[in-house]
């Protein structure tokens, strides 16, 4: 195998052209690595950017299938509270109360990874600030959404008791109030998460059909 020497510089000239060509690899090699360096970053925020967006468009419809059931919690309400003010009459059926009580919970699993990564740290700061806002929506929505399942369960261990005290009623009318409040405020909380997470990508809910009290208010058996 030849073995090549390099050749003594003779000139400036020939030194300043082999620095050159030195300089120029370099260049090209940081070039490349920079390169494929950008690529990956911008396949971990195209991959960020679609988990969220994938998560909130589930929320977006896990919101709507909560909304769907207003006409069962508000005509139990009102069947709760025409029972409490008169004793002596019908009591709100039980069989009413799974649709009512089917408060979802809003899913955050891909913010909670996406804060943690590096992906999220390549994604534009107005984008960054924009999901944050809407998942700082949503964290209020959820705690809405605690405190109506609490407020649930104390009126339905109410529900099954025939011999509730005159106290009890006016507790259970104290109650009803509340869930009416609260779910005024989620409505409102809850509109303005579905409208600021189609504002980033999600996907608008699909059509859901129409529930009517008391009808449509018990959750379908299982078959079995």
């Amino acid at each position: 195998m030849d073995i090549h020497r390099p050749k003594p510089v003779r000139s400036l000239r020939e030194f300043a052209s082999e620095i050159g060509v030195i300089v120029i690899g370099v260049a090209i090699a940081l070039a490349g690595e920079q390169s494929i360096e950008w690529l990956h970053w911008r396949s971990q925020v195209a991959d960020t950017r679609q988990a969220l967006i994938a998560e909130l468009s589930q929320d977006v419809e896990l919101a709507a299938r909560t909304r769907q059931n207003d006409p069962c919690k508000l005509g139990l309400l009102d069947e709760l509270e025409r029972w409490a003010r008169d004793p002596h009459g019908p009591s709100p059926s039980l069989n009413t109360t799974p649709r009512a009580g089917n408060l979802l919970m809003l899913q955050s699993s891909a913010w909670e990874v996406s804060k943690t990564g590096q992906g999220a740290a390549s994604v534009p700061l107005d984008d960054r600030l924009a999901f944050a806002r809407v998942y700082n929506q949503l964290d209020e929505v959820n705690s809405l959404t605690e405190h109506e399942r609490e407020t649930a369960q104390e009126l339905v261990g109410m529900m099954g008791r025939p011999d509730l005290t005159t106290a009890e009623r006016r507790q259970m009318l104290q109650y009803v109030n509340r869930w009416r409040g609260l779910h005024k405020v989620w409505i409102a909380i809850a509109t303005e998460f579905e409208s600021e997470a189609k504002h980033v990508g999600a996907k608008p809910p699909t059509a859901l059909r129409t529930i009517r009290f008391p009808d449509d208010c018990a959750l379908p058996r299982e078959a079995g």
